[in-house]
């Protein structure tokens, strides 16, 4: 099922994971500039991977935040958290990094689907067991 977002959707969303909030609890957008700057690109890799990994088809690219982004649920599950781990990188806390990656892997890795692949064809052995 496509769930339909903007990807500013995501973006607020991975910063209030993060708990980028000001002191009334709402994200303080005059202090997150650097995240939203770099968010397009972050969220380009984060799709490209999520969809390989998940045998979706390519996503079309990320060029305004305020773009639709065409997501399954899996997607919409996985983005906010690979967003925080990219923007943990950014501000160099790697307790955060460590905490989002984990949780991000967590969730791809059950997705991925995996194809069949010949042992042989795999290490280019010939039937003699010489290498091709």
């Amino acid at each position: 099922m496509v769930i339909y977002m903007k990807a500013i959707e995501a973006v607020k969303a991975a910063l209030i994971m993060a708990a980028h909030l000001n002191t009334s609890g709402v994200i303080d957008e005059s202090r997150q500039s650097r995240y939203y700057s770099t968010a397009t690109a972050y969220l380009n890799v984060l799709q490209y991977e999520i969809s390989s990994h998940c045998n979706l088809p390519l996503p079309v690219p990320i060029i305004d935040l305020e773009q639709d982004l065409g997501l399954d649920d899996v997607a919409v599950r996985l983005l906010p958290a690979g967003l925080v781990m990219y923007f943990a990188l950014i501000d160099r806390d790697t307790a955060l990094y460590n905490h989002y990656a984990q949780l991000y892997y967590e969730r791809l890795l059950p997705q991925i689907k995996l194809n069949e692949v010949l042992l042989e064809d795999y290490y280019c052995l010939r039937s003699d067991n010489s290498f091709k």
